[in-house]
């Protein structure tokens, strides 16, 4: 988790103490961020489910809610790699096709 990431949720935090997004980050998920930034690449993975699921539940949310959170959460992880994943790619083949039509 970035400095500017944890700083937007403190201030969304105290601006809005009672909201509830419907989506993006929120104080739970940030909070297994941290936790999982110290159990390297399965606690990256996991901490921010880990932490929607227990913060939810610690809130007074229902077990399935508080599942639904953890799940989006890993969600979004999983779609945030890929698409990491494949820009990089993306990334590799234009600089290999601008290399091959220079050579060529």
């Amino acid at each position: 988790a970035s400095g500017k990431r944890i700083i937007a949720v403190i201030r969304r935090r105290k601006s809005m103490p009672n909201s509830r997004e419907p989506h993006g980050l929120n104080f739970e998920q940030l909070s297994g961020d941290i936790v999982g930034f110290f159990f390297g690449l399965p606690g990256w993975i996991l901490g921010p489910m880990l932490g929607a699921l227990l913060f939810e539940r610690l809130g007074g949310h229902s077990t399935q809610k508080a599942a639904k959170a953890g799940i989006g959460a890993l969600l979004g992880i999983m779609a945030g790699a890929l698409g990491k994943f494949v820009t990089a790619w993306i990334m590799v083949l234009i600089f290999m096709g601008a290399w091959l039509w220079k050579i060529l």
